[in-house]
């Protein structure tokens, strides 16, 4: 599904962003600051918990900055709203990337 809502980095400010989850685990995402992400998102075995792996694209001040140029972490999914909660910790461990989206 896809969902929008905010992302906020150590790198950056809360910057509008949306995310694309494909059924076959495949993340696409991209923010109004253009920065474009890829990814994927596996299921962990209980609960609406997955486990989630981000590449940044050349537009992202995370990557550009020298941070890193991946990160990986968490991701929930509320079934009450269907809001997604997602937070990964880059691969230098210096910066978390979180994201809070509502499904369209």
């Amino acid at each position: 599904g896809r969902y929008t809502g905010s992302s906020t980095s150590l790198a950056n400010r809360n910057v509008p962003t949306a995310f694309v989850i494909y059924a076959t685990g495949q993340l696409s995402g991209s923010r109004t600051d253009g920065c474009t992400l890829s990814g994927s998102v596996t299921p962990r075995p209980r609960g609406n918990v997955y486990t989630v792996s981000l590449t940044y694209g050349a537009g992202c001040s995370e990557s550009n900055s020298g941070r890193s140029s991946s990160s990986t972490g968490t991701a929930y999914i509320n079934p009450a709203n269907n809001q997604l909660q997602s937070v990964t910790l880059n691969n230098s461990v210096n910066d978390v990337l979180l994201f809070i989206g509502d499904k369209q």
